[in-house]
């Protein structure tokens, strides 16, 4: 159902429309009128109808004014019904995005025609409302935020696994992913996307956790389905399985990791006539490589995961040698990715890498045995972080700041800071919050709208301009941000900072 209000200031025509138009065809109604302008924009605010009818010379205000006071406040459409057909007024309306300029007197007809047009426009605005607003959650939950989860407009579940796709051909076969990704219906729970860059991210969200596999095998089928032979080359990566969508971030992380890898290894093997398909998924142990990394300073977390590895291993029976090569394939993972974030290398007095690790594993017997060559090395690990890690943590949120400074007008992609700081994206979002008590997205976004104010202040720039100097594309966006973070849309903000000061002056 659309609500519709109309603002006139001949009665009769309110009445015509009231009772003449076919609003039951139309899946709307008649929810108020107004035959001055003031009245209408006050009541606008009050009931905030999808669709508004109005006249453009009225008492108060013209429906002009109107529209251009409302514009940032309303989620509303405009249809301007008029006896005005100047050329200006049209040029106006235009300019103000109308979805139409009906000349008085218009046929029933007519009218019906353009109502259904503005219903087509709000139905477009709520799909890409919560559109925006899934996306908006998705990039702060990758960027680290801890969003309790009656906030979340996300579906909810227990098991929340991401894939990365990434094409040849670039951004047509993309978009076509996109779009085909987008329409997938899951039973029991939701399929999403998002960009990041170059690469397409779609997360599936399950109510039961996947401990049979049903969730990774359904999307194993689908993401496959995006591959044909004769379509375009392109390679993905699945990530691990997340418990819920805090966690996303890491599935996320391991899902892009499995892609470049996928891509290297295609580098090295695959001759000419190889499949277009390259697929990887991520193996059960070498998974909780990146998260054992992560948190080699919380003792809790690294021996929580160390209990999911063991469990891994004595659950599912393996070969032994082939859990030997795959232990030191892991640890080898853990101690690149440790010389990486640290920027030290292994001391040979300190861990002797082929004697405490490599030799130690190819003569274990037993797997309690590969077991304690881990838990010695990781507990070697943990020590050398504690002991480096503060000041060099300290200087690279330092870093990270003065980036997000320099680069506030632009797009700021989490990927971007990491490869500028030589650091993986999920450790640049722990380390940030860890020091700053902050999540990157909380302080680009507290950064671009203290500049967005000074330059509302300072500046006669429009709001749109604002909008692009601090980093956003779409005005409308930058308007829901704006007044989350202050409590008022920026026009208002503006108006009421002038008139503030003007009294000052006066006083």
């Amino acid at each position: 159902m659309f609500t519709v209000f109309i603002a006139d200031d001949e009665a009769k025509v309110i009445s015509g429309l009231i009772h003449r138009v076919n609003w039951k065809k139309l899946d709307a109604w008649a929810v108020g009128y107004a035959e001055n302008g003031k009245e209408a924009k006050e009541k606008i605010l009050e009931l905030r109808p999808d669709i508004v009818i109005t006249d453009i010379y009225m008492p108060g205000m013209t429906g002009i004014e109107l529209i251009n006071e409302l514009s940032d406040t309303v989620d509303t459409v405009f249809i301007i019904f008029s006896a005005y057909s100047e050329f200006e007024y049209a040029r106006e309306a235009i300019h103000l995005n109308v979805v139409e300029y009906l000349v008085k007197p218009a046929s029933i007809r007519e009218i019906e025609t353009a109502l259904t047009e503005a219903r087509s426009r709000v139905e477009e605005k709520r799909r890409n409302d919560v559109w925006r607003k899934e996306e908006y959650v998705l990039m702060k939950l990758l960027d680290g935020a801890d969003i309790p989860p009656e906030e979340l407009p996300l579906e909810q579940g227990n098991a929340v696994i991401a894939i990365a796709v990434e094409f040849e051909d670039g951004e047509k076969a993309l978009g076509e992913a996109e779009q085909t990704a987008g329409q997938w219906k899951l039973i029991n729970g939701k399929v999403y996307t998002l960009r990041r860059k170059k690469r397409l991210i779609i997360i599936g969200v399950q109510k039961n956790y996947d401990t049979d596999g049903g969730l990774r095998r359904w999307l194993l089928m689908r993401v496959r389905d995006l591959f044909s032979e004769e379509g375009p080359a392109g390679y993905w990566g699945m990530g691990m399985t997340a418990e819920s969508w805090k966690d996303l971030d890491q599935s996320v992380y391991s899902a892009e990791e499995m892609l470049d890898y996928s891509k290297f290894y295609q580098s090295q093997v695959e001759d000419p006539g190889a499949a277009a398909v390259k697929a990887a998924e991520p193996d059960d142990i070498m998974s909780y490589g990146d998260e054992l990394i992560l948190h080699l300073e919380d003792a809790a977390a690294a021996a929580g995961i160390l209990d999911k590895i063991r469990a891994s291993l004595r659950e599912i029976p393996r070969d032994t040698e082939e859990v030997k090569v795959k232990m030191i394939e892991f640890l080898y993972q853990i101690r690149k990715g440790f010389e990486e974030t640290s920027r030290q290398k292994i001391a040979p007095e300190e861990l002797n890498w082929e004697r405490d690790v490599v030799y130690k594993l190819m003569k274990a017997h037993t797997l309690d045995q590969v077991l304690e060559v881990l838990e010695a090395a990781v507990a070697y690990f943990q020590r050398s972080a504690r002991e480096s890690q503060s000041a060099f943590t300290q200087s690279l949120v330092g870093r990270i700041q003065s980036y997000i400074r320099r680069n506030l007008h632009r797009e700021i992609v989490l990927n971007d800071i990491a490869q500028y700081i030589g650091r993986n994206p999920t450790y640049v979002s722990h380390i940030f919050r860890a020091e700053t008590g902050e999540t990157l997205f909380e302080y680009i976004t507290r950064l671009r709208m203290e500049r967005a104010i000074q330059l509302l202040l300072e500046s006669r720039l429009k709001i749109q301009e604002i909008a692009a100097a601090v980093g956003y594309e779409e005005q409308s966006y930058f308007c829901q941000v704006f007044k989350k973070y202050t409590g008022r849309t920026a026009g208002s903000y503006r108006k009421m900072q002038a008139e503030d000061k003007k009294w000052a002056l006066k006083g």
